[in-house]
């Protein structure tokens, strides 16, 4: 580095960067059980294929380069008397929250393939799809 360019860097301190992190918790905490827990429920419970849940996830990551670009230009160009960022945190908790108990409680007719009202094919019992489920699973249930 030059003599110019030392004066004009600033070192953040432990409690910056601490708070800077912090803001990511909250969404690790809240993404970690969906790809934990989401495969082997939607494949024991539901019958769906590990290969469209894990296709499904990765769109979803996918869609996330598109939509993250633009929600940080979005809220970088906002202006509110709460701030740039806490409107769109505001908004985001509920959205978040819905997805959340609409992805662990996905009704009847929840597939990739199958057109709504369509009968889907007789899943195993509980009990039975347990028994057959992976040790992980199993241990989940227990």
């Amino acid at each position: 580095m030059t003599g110019a360019a030392d004066q004009n860097a600033r070192t953040l301190g432990r409690f910056q960067l601490l708070a800077y992190g912090l803001m990511g918790l909250p969404l690790a905490a809240a993404t970690l059980p969906v790809y934990i827990l989401v495969p082997s429920y939607y494949a024991v419970e539901l019958g769906l294929g590990l290969s469209a849940v894990g296709a499904v996830l990765f769109a979803m990551r996918l869609w996330d380069v598109v939509s993250d670009p633009v929600i940080g230009a979005l809220s970088d160009r906002t202006r509110s008397r709460f701030g740039r960022r806490r409107p769109w945190i505001a908004a985001g908790v509920p959205l978040t929250a819905l997805g959340a108990w609409l992805l662990f409680s996905p009704g009847e007719a929840a597939s990739l393939t199958l057109p709504p009202g369509r009968a889907r094919p007789q899943l195993p019992q509980r009990d039975e799809a347990r028994q057959r489920g992976p040790p992980a699973v199993q241990a989940i249930w227990k």
